[in-house]
């Protein structure tokens, strides 16, 4: 879920649970069971939801955007 909907990679997805257990005092497989049932209807707790924030903008990546101009591509005509 975090690589899907967070734009992060598959190791900053684990840094970033560690990172939300850590900062919350909650257990990492509760942090995990927490995030996978919150579509189904759950809440997270507000300690975990900013803890989760704030660690998914240290994580992502700049879009390409943001970090330089794409090249356009020439079409032959």
């Amino acid at each position: 879920m975090l690589i899907a909907l967070g734009g992060i990679t598959p190791d900053d997805a684990w840094d970033v649970l560690r990172e939300v257990s850590m900062n919350t005092n909650t257990q990492l497989r509760m942090v995990a069971a927490t995030l996978v049932a919150q579509p189904v209807g759950g809440s997270l707790p507000e300690d975990v939801r900013a803890a989760l924030e704030s660690a998914l903008a240290e994580h992502r990546r700049p879009s390409m955007s943001t970090s330089a101009s794409p090249q356009r591509v020439r079409r032959p005509t």
